[in-house]
């Protein structure tokens, strides 16, 4: 009978074992499994019915556990979650960590131990790439050309490798995209490019810059805070043009070579040449000096034409030589009033029918390089007291006697 009796407590104690999940056991096969890089089984112990593990995603599981725990390290965490679901009554929740995201979840329900994984949307910095590469035997496209960083995918943590081809800007070219959970940037895109940033010292404000790579303008592909890309560094000349008053200016050239492949971004530093933009300001100043010099000499010749036909009007109305050249000679130069000059008076000579001098137009017709010397055009009306009215064309040359605009009659021809 007692006999009997023992065989019965036996069965229902096994029983009772079967109802729930033995935490050691589940967690060893979890470790047996990451050791191991056994798929099969991370796909079997991690998957729920929200989380479907593929095979990819477990070896990349496995990959993530190895590099953050030696084999000792993962025994004792382990070991201090099952100390944690053994001294706590009733349901509870425990966390494998990583090195900056929890690794896994282990959950304690009703007696039974379940394995889980969540999902995270994982971003890559492609740069406007377009990459394609292969994933759980599909082959995948993300990335455009306006965005910077683009979704990769939605993983369970792990550490990735995605080979395939990018293009950008028109190139195509090899890219790879490592996904690390260890990492604190879980991503990392790696190629044989480079994605170019410039500072650019532009003290002087030059304008409409154009950034070069080699012979080939790349201004308009470009992105002010990102960069350019790609660009193959192979004895690569980088530099900006620009304009800078008018004149076409340009920068040091930076060179890319072979070292920098392999570097994701480039950084180079440029400058135009301060010594040049200052010979251009000085230039400008000199030569907005001379058009102001240019002005004011034509303003100033302009009045010496004034001046010499009133005076000529006065002079119809001296009788005697002596007043006639005294009234004219400050218009010519060195005092000299011809004998051309004052045959023309004599010509308009009429005491009793005193005449008026009208200035129709004058026109600048030549001119010297620091107009020092003009000539013009010069029509008039003669208009006697009986009203009769002569027109004229003269032409008046006048030099600047001093340098400083004073201009005087180096000739005059009347028509």
């Amino acid at each position: 009978m007692k006999r009997i009796n023992f065989i019965i407590l036996a069965v229902i104690v096994l029983v009772l074992t079967a109802c729930g999940t033995n935490p050691k056991s589940t967690l060893d096969e979890y470790k047996e499994a990451v050791l191991n890089e056994d798929a099969d089984k991370l796909i079997e112990l991690l998957s729920d019915e929200n989380v479907k593990v593929t095979k990819e995603e477990a070896v990349a599981h496995s990959k993530l556990v190895n590099e953050h725990y030696s084999e000792e390290s993962l025994n004792r965490a382990l070991e201090k979650i099952i100390q944690n679901i053994e001294n706590i009554e009733g349901d509870s929740s425990h966390n494998l960590p990583g090195e900056f995201k929890t690794i896994m979840v282990v959950e304690s329900v009703d007696g039974e131990v379940v394995l889980s994984v969540n999902r995270e949307e994982v971003r890559a910095p492609l740069e406007r790439a377009i990459f394609t590469y292969e994933f759980n035997g599909e082959e995948l496209t993300v990335g455009d050309n306006e965005n910077d960083h683009s979704v990769i995918d939605n993983l369970i943590p792990g550490i990735y490798r995605f080979e395939g081809m990018a293009e950008m800007n028109g190139i195509d070219f090899e890219m790879t995209v490592d996904v690390n959970f260890n990492e604190k940037d879980i991503t990392r895109v790696t190629d044989d490019a480079v994605i170019l940033n410039f500072a650019v010292d532009n003290d002087f404000k030059v304008e409409n810059q154009k950034a070069f790579a080699g012979d080939e303008e790349i201004t308009d592909l470009g992105n002010g805070n990102v960069g350019y890309g790609p660009i193959f560094p192979n004895n690569t000349n980088v530099y900006f043009t620009g304009e800078y008053e008018g004149q076409t200016v340009k920068t040091n050239v930076a060179r890319l070579d072979s070292k920098e492949q392999g570097t994701r971004y480039v950084y180079v530093e440029l400058s135009y040449d301060q010594n040049e933009l200052t010979r251009i300001d000085r230039l400008i100043s000199e030569q907005e000096e001379t058009e102001k010099k240019k002005n004011y000499n034509i303003s100033r010749s302009k009045s010496r034409i004034t001046a010499l036909y009133d005076t000529l009007e006065i002079a119809f109305k001296r009788n005697s030589r002596e007043g006639q050249e005294n009234i004219l000679k400050d218009n010519f130069m060195n005092d000299n009033v011809t004998e051309k000059v004052l045959g023309y008076v004599d010509k308009h000579l009429d005491p009793e029918n005193i005449p008026n001098i009208e200035i129709i137009k004058h026109e600048l017709v030549e001119q010297n390089n620091d107009t020092s010397e003009l000539k013009y055009n010069v029509e008039i009306e003669i208009q006697s007291e009986n009203e009769q009215i002569v027109k004229e064309h003269h032409q008046v040359e006048l030099q600047d006697s001093t340098g400083e605009g004073n201009f005087k009659v180096s000739d005059i021809t009347f028509e």
